[in-house]
């Protein structure tokens, strides 16, 4: 998760523009970037109101913001790289893969067309409510064994 696309700024590359830069100037496999304004979007938490107390996800949005609701950047990055745009997913985002990300030493970011490197971000396909509700599922369901 990180990057405002196709431009701006965004608090996972602004605390040290130039190690992110650094970063993803150098990295080594394909990146998938899950932009703020993906995440900015899809509000979960307070359905967590249903899991038993205690429970480690409730506990965190109970200590953090008193299980409201709140956007799902992180949320997003995890649903994206544990099941891909394979299957259903593929109707919740598509991809732009064409350019890279380019990160200034400020931390502001602009998507670059040239050089096409090994680089995407999400783009919103599906209502952001719907998507909401699947991540809620998730955050629900008990851990299994």
């Amino acid at each position: 998760m990180g990057a405002k696309l196709p431009e701006g700024r965004e608090a996972n590359l602004i605390h040290d523009g130039p190690a992110a830069a650094y970063a993803i100037e150098h990295w080594p496999t394909p990146i998938v970037f899950s932009g703020w304004e993906i995440g900015n979007e899809i509000m979960t938490g307070a359905e967590l109101r249903r899991a038993p107390e205690g429970t480690p996800v409730r506990r965190a949005y109970e200590l953090f913001n008193g299980l409201n609701d709140r956007q799902s950047w992180d949320q997003t990055a995890v649903l994206y790289a544990v099941r891909g745009l394979d299957g259903r997913l593929a109707d919740y985002w598509d991809l732009r893969t064409q350019g890279h990300l380019h990160v200034n030493p400020d931390g502001s970011n602009q998507w670059r067309m040239l050089p096409d490197k090994d680089h995407a971000y999400l783009v919103r396909k599906m209502d952001p409510k719907k998507i909401a509700e699947v991540i809620e599922e998730l955050m629900l369901r008990r851990p299994g064994r």
